[in-house]
């Protein structure tokens, strides 16, 4: 597999299983704090698979 398309899969899998927990998390609290946690979730997420 390509070092890209490698570290583009990589990036793209933390942002999604942030963003699942910061749902998670914020679904606790209300409709309004899972999206808000989700987004945060997929930046952290991201930004996380890019420094590996």
């Amino acid at each position: 597999m390509n070092v890209n398309a490698k570290g583009r899969v990589n990036r793209a899998k933390y942002a999604a299983i942030g963003a699942a927990s910061g749902a998670a998390i914020g679904g606790l609290v209300s409709r309004n704090a899972a999206r808000t946690g989700a987004s945060i979730g997929a930046f952290v997420g991201a930004t996380i698979g890019d420094s590996r």
